[in-house]
């Protein structure tokens, strides 16, 4: 028998428990499912619940197939849990799958499972890595279940491949997950986005995911159980495929009704700023950003998907680059840079700075400081935010970012060169007095934002900050 695995549920209330019985176990056992992780681990089936809901759970004909396949263990150390308790236990089962020096894996009560999954998710560990992370839909549970139902016997394992359970969730596409259609009219807050492969399934990305799979002695994960730090993603197998895992999450039709955004289609920038929230935020959210997930069904027509692909890869690429300065964004207000962050906000929101960013690795910033906007024209600052200034914005910007981090030059050391993304060539040295850029823009302050640089400097730079002239 194999190494120890720590299967885990937190589930009270009829409606989980609704979906539990009639979706999440029967897909759970189907053979390629949990009955082949049991094959190659050491598995436990660990369960959260109430008192009363685990009386419930023992008298389903299915749970009685369920413990012959796997042992089962209930925790009912809570007779009325709060919503957050789920979040509680799953943290609580972390730590002691640790202390066992076991793998764990998440199963929520309210899912369902293609047949593979779980089989996979073991052959991901066998492979070496560290955790798994895989996509999912949200579908309507009113109608899903109703579908479901007469498709899973009360004692039978219900088995559903991959491609067959893409199209039930397009069939029963839950709002909040329509929402993230990129061509949509409507959104909400998110991290992901959706494009249609007409007639054969979804093209489907996120800016993070959670895990569902890892191990917890080797992979620090954040409080929504994401990638943490220290964490590379080549020690994650991240699913791009529906046809090696994949999840349906089930939802009452109005959940979450208050979160909508009308007439509001998912954009970039929506992307950039839902990743920098403090629980969103990690270190491998551009990784995962730049895999496209293909969630299928039938024979797939290669061209079709490839087109889609390279539409989602500039959206991406463009929610990657805002995200980035909208970091910067910050630094430089937290610093005084009040100009020059004021600038940076207008081109992200209002032009193609994000498309004409050439790469979304890290960056100097060269961020002229408040006296020297001061020292500029009142007509040639604003004619930079002006209608119709858009081209000379972004040049502007670009011409105080240079590609890559600069560590600045100590004295006696040789002048450096930079070129900054507008194609503009700069020598940087340092000098008795300080360290100056072309000899007359002195870097005032220089700090990290990892994994880029601001330098602050006292001076536009020639070609840089330009607008069109007043007449």
């Amino acid at each position: 028998m194999g190494r120890e695995v720590h299967l885990t549920t937190c589930v009270w209330g009829p409606w989980h428990l609704d979906v539990m019985q009639h979706a999440m176990w029967p897909t759970l056992l189907s053979p390629n499912n949990l009955p082949a992780l049991v094959g190659g681990f050491d598995t436990v089936y660990r369960i959260a619940t109430t008192p009363d809901d685990r009386a419930r759970m023992i008298s389903w004909p299915i749970y009685r197939r369920l413990a012959e396949t796997v042992r089962v263990e209930f925790v009912t150390e809570r007779a009325n849990p709060d919503i957050t308790y789920h979040v509680d236990w799953y943290h609580q089962a972390i730590a002691q799958a640790r202390a066992a020096r076991a793998l764990c894996l998440f199963l929520p009560p309210d899912v369902a499972w293609s047949d593979g999954t779980l089989g996979h998710a073991g052959d991901a560990f066998a492979a070496g890595k560290i955790a798994s992370a895989m996509p999912y839909l949200r579908v309507v549970s009113e109608t899903a279940l109703a579908e479901l139902r007469p498709q899973a016997p009360s004692a039978s394992p219900l088995t559903i491949p991959p491609g067959d359970l893409v199209r039930f969730a397009i069939r029963h596409l839950h709002p909040l997950s329509a929402a993230a259609l990129a061509d949509g009219m409507h959104s909400r807050p998110s991290l992901e986005a959706i494009w249609r492969v007409s007639g054969e399934g979804l093209l489907f990305r996120h800016m993070v995911r959670e895990l569902f799979a890892f191990d917890p002695n080797r992979i620090e994960l954040t409080h929504l159980w994401y990638a943490g730090g220290g964490c590379r993603i080549e020690d994650v197998h991240v699913v791009t495929d529906s046809d090696d895992m994949f999840m349906l999450s089930f939802a009452p039709r109005l959940k979450d009704m208050t979160i909508y955004i009308p007439r509001h289609a998912v954009t970039p920038m929506d992307l950039g700023r839902q990743s920098l929230h403090p629980l969103n935020d990690t270190a491998l959210t551009s990784a995962f950003a730049r895999q496209p997930v293909r969630l299928h069904y039938g024979a797939m027509d290669d061209t079709r998907w490839r087109r889609a692909e390279r539409r989602s890869d500039g959206f991406f690429k463009q929610a990657i680059v805002m995200r980035e300065a909208l970091r910067l964004w910050a630094a430089l207000k937290q610093h005084g840079c009040g100009g020059a962050q004021r600038l940076l906000s207008t081109a992200l929101q209002a032009t193609c700075l994000a498309r004409r960013w050439p790469d979304d690795g890290p960056v100097t910033v060269l961020a002229p400081n408040d006296a020297a906007i001061e020292r500029l024209h009142r007509e040639e600052v604003l004619g930079l935010a002006a209608p119709g200034a858009s081209d000379a914005l972004v040049r502007a910007v670009l011409g105080h970012v240079a590609a890559g981090v600069r560590s600045l030059p100590a004295s006696g050391e040789p002048a450096q060169q930079l070129r900054t993304l507008d194609g503009r060539l700069h020598r940087l040295d340092a000098r008795a007095d300080g360290i100056y850029l072309d000899d007359d823009a002195r870097v005032t302050a220089s700090f990290d934002v990892p994994p880029h640089r601001i330098c602050i400097i006292d001076r536009w730079l020639a070609g840089g900050f330009s607008a069109p002239q007043s007449r």
